[in-house]
């Protein structure tokens, strides 16, 4: 069973049971740059993995102006 969500405006959150899948196969499957996997267990304890397959993005500062790179394009981060 697959839940998709639509969290905000940028980001999908997909559900899926993964007993069938590998994380990196997830990720593969997803066309996903990153994964994060969560598993909870009985105790109240629970433990949580990310998986970067491609870097999303860098930020970077030049003097007081802080930049995101993605995808070989520059943008100009607001500050305050």
């Amino acid at each position: 069973m697959i839940q998709i969500k639509t969290t905000e405006q940028n980001t999908l959150l997909k559900i899926i049971h993964g007993e069938r899948f590998t994380p990196f196969s997830l990720c593969r499957k997803l066309k996903a740059r990153v994964l994060l996997e969560s598993a909870a267990f009985g105790s109240g304890k629970s433990r949580y993995s990310i998986l970067l397959l491609k870097e999303a993005f860098s930020i970077f500062q030049k003097g007081d102006t802080l930049f995101m790179e993605r995808d070989g394009k520059v943008f100009t981060l607001k500050t305050k």
